[in-house]
């Protein structure tokens, strides 16, 4: 039996062999930028898969009252979200130093390094020392049910339309 006895069957290897090149080529980088534009999203929420940051302690003197929290007057922490193919993975990253305090939180002993500052016209060391520091987690990055089902009605969307 040849493929001219079958209606339609040269279109529909046409239309699979689409969707497999889709997903050889595209699925890793459709997934990526999903992750990125959520994990972005993050930060204008200020929350995490619906669940809101702890609100600032203190309330921030000119300028900066009333701006998002953890998106500062650069928006570079949320800039700094990237991500990267691995294999068959997608790995989210984000390289700012300050990126892992912030999305797990941290308590405990800071260590201050020593630095020099002026105060009067005269400059003054002050010591490396230990502060107790508390920072409440503000999760913008890491595994989400959300984002997962984005990315699943994503790629389902991409594939209808190949197929149809």
């Amino acid at each position: 039996m040849d493929n001219k006895n079958i209606a339609g069957l040269d279109d529909m290897i046409s239309r699979l062999e689409s969707v497999k090149e889709y997903i050889n080529n595209d699925v890793l980088d459709v997934t990526g930028v999903e992750g990125v534009n959520h994990f972005k999203r993050n930060f204008q929420e200020e929350g995490f898969d619906g669940k809101k940051w702890a609100p600032r302690k203190t309330v921030r003197k000119g300028s900066t009252n009333g701006q998002k929290i953890l998106s500062g007057s650069t928006g570079e922490l949320a800039d700094a979200t990237d991500y990267e193919k691995q294999g068959n993975e997608v790995v989210f990253s984000n390289d700012k130093p300050y990126a892992q305090i912030h999305n797990e939180g941290f308590n405990g002993p800071e260590n201050v390094r020593a630095h020099v500052r002026t105060v009067k016209g005269k400059q003054q060391t002050v010591r490396q020392h230990e502060r107790e520091m508390n920072m409440p987690q503000r999760q913008f990055i890491g595994d989400s049910e959300v984002l997962n089902r984005n990315i699943s009605n994503k790629i389902v969307r991409d594939i209808d339309k190949l197929t149809v």
